[in-house]
This record gives C-alpha cells, structure tokens and sequence, in this order.
C-alpha cells in the first residue's frame, strides 16, 4: 500500500462515546469507526482478513481523525534535563518532568505569552501543560485543540 492512497473501510461508523480515535462530521458530531486489536496495536478493517493500523490513518471521509491521547518523549529543554511544566496562561509550575520520560498528551492550547506564541499539550489527566519544544517525538495523530 502506497502512502497517501485511499482505501475503503468495511466496518461501520458509529457516534463515538470514548473511542481512542474519532473525527467530526459537518455537525461536528463525534464519529468512531470500530476497530480491532492485533498484538497491543489498533487497526481498522479494509477487507477480508485485511487490516490498516488506525496510527496510519489520517483522515476518515475527508475529515482528520483525532486521538483522544497520545503518548509522547520528552527532549531535553535548552540541553536541561528537567523539562518545564506549565498552567493553562502559559506560566511555569514548580512540577518539572525528566527529559527522556514519556507523557501522554490529549489536547493542544495555543496562547501568547509575552512576544512569543507557544504551543502547548495538555497533559491528560491534569490542568497542565509541556511545550511542544520539549517533545523529542511528536505525536503522529491530532488531538484535540482546546480554547
């Protein structure tokens, strides 16, 4: 299978409830396709004993598939290896987090913080936050963009 191709799902599509992954119709309805676990991994059927990991999907009828989290690596910050943790205004806490250690990750923030633009992901489960600048591997699904 090429990159980019198109392919055809077999399965149903389905109002998402807690789905891992879902994408938004015109409506902005939250829609899930099923999906079915090989070996710890996700994957979406497209035939007979055919099978597409969802980490390769990104769009589902013409609309991006978002996680509803991502694990991620932390990088080293400015060659530190305490990694900052920020709140919601972009203001640094007194949590740091070790670069190397993994995180996962279920929403972004963009916000302006003095003459920069920082983007942020939201670390799930908490009202904090990391710099996408201290993330050594990005996610390779959206997440959600938070207001």
């Amino acid at each position: 299978m090429r990159r980019s191709q198109i392919v055809n799902y077999t399965g149903s599509i389905k109002t998402a409830a807690s789905d891992a992954y879902r994408f938004l119709v015109n409506d902005g309805k939250k829609m899930a396709l099923s999906t079915k676990t090989i070996k710890g991994h996700q994957y979406y059927s497209i035939g007979k004993n055919a099978y597409i990991r969802v980490s390769n999907v990104s769009y589902v009828n013409n609309e991006p598939l978002y996680a509803a989290y991502q694990t991620v690596t932390l990088d080293k910050h400015s060659n530190e290896s305490k990694v900052p943790v920020y709140d919601a205004e972009g203001k640094t806490v007194s949590q740091e987090l070790t670069a190397g250690s993994k995180v996962s990750v279920d929403r972004t923030k963009t916000i302006k913080n003095g003459d920069q633009t920082l983007i942020l992901y939201g670390i799930k489960g908490q009202k904090s936050y990391i710099d996408m600048n201290d993330i050594a591997t990005m996610p390779n699904l959206a997440v959600t963009t938070e207001e």
